[in-house]
């Protein structure tokens, strides 16, 4: 360890003391030029005794470092040929997109590293910015799938998640940089699953929820739609969690609210039976009123006897369809206290199954609309009645006058 620490200073103090770098071979080397000083010197030989120096070039003719004499220091310009160190001890990365070429780094991260681009090792007084944030991030959201999979496969240095739920579920660790973890809330999620009580059920809770977001995607894009929708993955298991500590999973959930609406739905269409079958009265009391009414005039006392009959009759009329709206508005305000209680409850799952409550709803708005249009043929009837009445005997004429003189 303190080997590859001071061969990681002596790197970066060499590069810190160069005109220029290139990064070459894949990022495997850099090509650097300088003009030796006794200090910059003394560090290529660290970094020769570590066996990373491939070429020392002055003019196009390569030179061993021994053979470099001090007389040439200060003087005259080198090209160095440094073989960066990628191994799981120490690796020297060009930027996140480096680190991650190495599979083994794409589950764990090597003992030292850094990251040229980010100016960050993890072994030095560095500030972690936030791509180095977010890979430390996905290295631990992968080292939680591995701690929740029931089989990992370790052959060479690729690995497989496998998980064992309704089927077989295969889960390659194969992602970018551009997949790693921008999460907001994975601290929390981490310091909650980790913790009592209940951990046995969260990884199984977890599993699911992973199995059921990525089956139906190609096994090479698993991880990466993982990563790239940890937060929504995050969102799903709490819902699901959330069901879990109040007793309840989301198909009794769905049961329950089921038969709440069948026992409102049939309380409803009781009522709107109870109008149906008196609906058929107001035209018939019309017909009636018509037939037995003396077109002649002769019976006053009759035909008003039958006008007062019909009001008394479209009061009865008024006074049930009171009742019936009466009726359905206490059942829609017990329909709005359950939604109330169950949104309390279950939190945001309850938008999963608002639908069953709204349903409800407009059931209770249409019902309400019939009644209007019965209440507006009954009123409709009873001034036909009138109207005919004060025909029989010339007075509508007179009733219009008045009328007419009252808008004047």
């Amino acid at each position: 360890m303190q080997n590859h620490k001071k061969l990681l200073d002596s790197i970066l103090d060499f590069i810190a003391k160069c005109k220029s770098i290139d990064w070459i071979d894949n990022n495997n080397q850099i090509e650097c030029k300088i003009i030796f000083d006794q200090k910059s010197f003394e560090l290529l030989q660290v970094i020769e005794d570590e066996g990373a120096v491939n070429k020392i070039i002055k003019d196009g003719t390569a030179f061993l470092i021994k053979n470099i004499i001090s007389s040439e220091l200060k003087k005259d310009e080198f090209i160095v040929l440094i073989h960066l160190p990628k191994s799981e001890k120490l690796y020297f990365a060009k930027d996140i997109k480096d680190l991650l070429y190495s599979k083994i780094n794409r589950y764990h991260t090597p003992s030292i590293y850094y990251v040229y681009s980010e100016s960050y090792g993890n072994i030095l007084e560095n500030k972690v910015t936030k791509k180095i944030q977010d890979y430390c991030s996905t290295i631990n959201i992968i080292e939680l799938i591995f701690s929740i999979s029931d089989h990992v496969d370790k052959t060479g240095p690729e690995r497989t998640s496998i998980f064992l739920c309704k089927h077989k579920l295969e889960i390659p660790i194969d992602y970018e940089a551009e997949n790693l973890v921008h999460s907001q809330l994975y601290t929390t999620f981490i310091k909650n699953f980790d913790s009592e009580p209940h951990i046995e059920q969260k990884i199984i809770i977890l599993k699911n929820t992973i199995y059921d977001f990525v089956c139906n995607i190609p096994s090479k894009e698993r991880l990466k739609n993982i990563l790239d929708n940890f937060d929504f993955i995050i969102e799903r298991y709490n819902d699901n969690y959330q069901l879990f500590i109040s007793d309840i999973s989301t198909e009794t959930l769905t049961l329950e609210l089921e038969a709440k609406k069948l026992e409102y739905v049939e309380k409803i269409h009781k009522i709107i039976s109870d109008i149906q079958n008196k609906i058929l009265t107001i035209p018939a009391a019309l017909l009636i009123l018509f037939t037995q009414f003396n077109h002649s005039g002769n019976e006053i006392i009759k035909n008003s006897g039958l006008l007062l009959t019909n009001l008394i009759f479209i009061i009865f009329i008024h006074l049930m369809l009171n009742n019936q709206e009466k009726a359905l508005q206490s059942i829609i305000e017990s329909v709005s206290s359950k939604k109330s209680f169950y949104r309390k409850k279950y939190g945001s799952i309850f938008s999963n199954f608002k639908e069953i409550f709204n349903s409800i709803e407009e059931r209770y708005i249409n019902q309400n609309k019939i009644i209007s249009i019965i209440r507006f043929i009954a009123y409709s009837s009873f001034w036909t009645s009138i109207i005919y009445f004060l025909h029989i005997y010339d007075k509508l004429n007179w009733l219009i006058k008045i009328f007419i003189s009252q808008l004047k």
